[in-house]
Formats: C-alpha cells, sequence, structure tokens
C-alpha cells in the first residue's frame, strides 16, 4: 500500500464529508447514515474539530473517513471507518497511526474512543494501538406505556438541564453525557420537567423519544420524582418508547432503570482510552 493522504475535513463541505462517510461505513456491523444535516448537528455539541478530522486517499481513491473531537488536552475519536474497498490492506491501521501522531504533535494528554464491543476487528484494531478498556457502555429501552398523564410536563432550556447535570453528576461522566455535550443541545432536542424536581433532556421523533440526560439534585433523590418524569414524558410523547442509547456506563444507573422499566439493549459499547505522555 502507498503512504495514505490526509485532507483535514475543513476542506471539504458537509455533504461531501457525510457521502465520505457513508462510503466508509458501508455494511458497518450497524447500520449507520449520516446527512449533510445529522453531521451538522453532532459538530456543537460533540466539539468534533474538522481540522484535527481528516479523510484519507490513496492516491484519488477515497479510503477513509475519520471524526475527531477536542475539549481541553483530551481528543476523541467520534466515527472511524475504511471504505469496502480498501479493507483488508492495513488502512485502518496506517489511519489510526496518523490520528494519534497529530494528537501527540497537538500535545494532546489523552485520546478515547467508543466502539462497539462485538465489532471484534475493531477492537482488536485499536488494542494493538495502545489503547486500553476503561468500561462498558450500555443503553435501555422502556417500552411503549398507555398510561394516562399523571403531571403537567413543564418545557425548560436545554442549557438549564445541561448545567444541572454538570453540578450534581456523581461521577466523571462518559463524553456523550458530559455536561459540556449536553450544553450544545438546541432544538429539536427539549429540556423537560414536571415540579423542577427532576428534569430530562430529549429529542422526540416519530417512532421513538430519545433521553439524553435525566438528573435528579441529591437532595431530591429516591422520592419517585424521576418516575413521576419519565411517566409524564411518555404520556406526553404519544406513549411511544423511551430510549437511552448505549453510552451509559453499566454501574452507573442499573438499578434504577430496572426499577424505572428500562430494559437493557443488546448492543454494548467499550470506552478505550489511550494516554499519551506530553
Amino acid at each position: 500500500m502507498t503512504p495514505l493522504t490526509a485532507r483535514p475535513a475543513a476542506e471539504f463541505d458537509s455533504a461531501t464529508l457525510a457521502n465520505a462517510l457513508n462510503a466508509a461505513f458501508a455494511a458497518y456491523v450497524v447500520p449507520i447514515t449520516f446527512t449533510a444535516q445529522t453531521l451538522d448537528a453532532r459538530l456543537r455539541p460533540e466539539h468534533l474539530d474538522p481540522h484535527a478530522s481528516q479523510l484519507f486517499f490513496d492516491g484519488r481513491e477515497l479510503v477513509g473517513a475519520a471524526m475527531v473531537a477536542r475539549r481541553g488536552w483530551t481528543a476523541r475519536l467520534a466515527a472511524m471507518g475504511v471504505a469496502q474497498t480498501a479493507r483488508g490492506r492495513g488502512v485502518g491501521r496506517a489511519m489510526l497511526t496518523h490520528l494519534i501522531a497529530d494528537a501527540r504533535a497537538r500535545r494532546d494528554r489523552a485520546f478515547t474512543l467508543e466502539v462497539i464491543e462485538h465489532n471484534a476487528p475493531a477492537v482488536r484494531l485499536y488494542e494493538r494501538a495502545g489503547f486500553h478498556t476503561t468500561g462498558r457502555l450500555v443503553g435501555y429501552t422502556r417500552p411503549a406505556a398507555d398510561a394516562p398523564p399523571r403531571a403537567p410536563l413543564v418545557e425548560v432550556d436545554p442549557l438549564h438541564v445541561a448545567r444541572l447535570v454538570t453540578r450534581h453528576a456523581d461521577t466523571e461522566l462518559p463524553w456523550m453525557l458530559a455536561g459540556e455535550t449536553l450544553s450544545g443541545f438546541t432544538a429539536p432536542a427539549r429540556g423537560v420537567t414536571v415540579d423542577g424536581s427532576a428534569h430530562a433532556l430529549i429529542t422526540p421523533y416519530p417512532q421513538v423519544t430519545v433521553l439524553h440526560a435525566l438528573i435528579t439534585p441529591p437532595e431530591q433523590r429516591r422520592r419517585g420524582h424521576a418516575r413521576t418524569l419519565l411517566n409524564a414524558l411518555q404520556a406526553h410523547h404519544g406513549h411511544l418508547p423511551l430510549r437511552i442509547i448505549p453510552v451509559v456506563p453499566e454501574d452507573l444507573a442499573a438499578p434504577f432503570a430496572a426499577r424505572a422499566g428500562f430494559v437493557r439493549d443488546d448492543l454494548t459499547q467499550l470506552h478505550m482510552t489511550l494516554p499519551l505522555t506530553p
């Protein structure tokens, strides 16, 4: 394989980047589709860096794409895929080597990522590059419910919910749950509460309501406020299922999730980190 050429994502428009990512994630272990709109929606909350993110070429052939997010001294590999025609040629290893070298050159202190646990080739690639697993991330679904509304739902600023998470979270949260990420959510995402005791950040979709965050201040916990809010959410959003994507540390909310009627999803991710010595 000839040396790859890397070009910053900043050189391309959103539609071109989305097409490149779709090519890189074709026939992936789970279906993933990018559009210019969904990619743009991720830029702000995830802190995707268009200069650290790269498209990779072998000559004129697009062989891979990688999106990198950055906060402070930490970089995160938000997405990396290799085009079907380029797989099995060492392209993924070459891309990752380039991205790690870039991070070191920027004097980043750590490189993190999430990878689907049953994607064994990707897990091996990251392990061979020096990444180590720091935890398992899980998701949950609360099935559709037919219960009538029990409490009015009050809309609040999504930024208020993000600030509550930053203030009251009991532990350091993964990238996608951190207050820094949540603070970037705007419409159609919504912040909601019932009586100001528990707050949620959601995005309603036609078939499901995605729950991004649920937070209750410590002094208000174990009083049923969160479950009251969850019931109101489902009642006010067509009794659709509530979905939590697999970005939750498996030991963070499992007892509460079970009591609240959530079922853990089969799909899990590994959170992996590569320390970068300055």
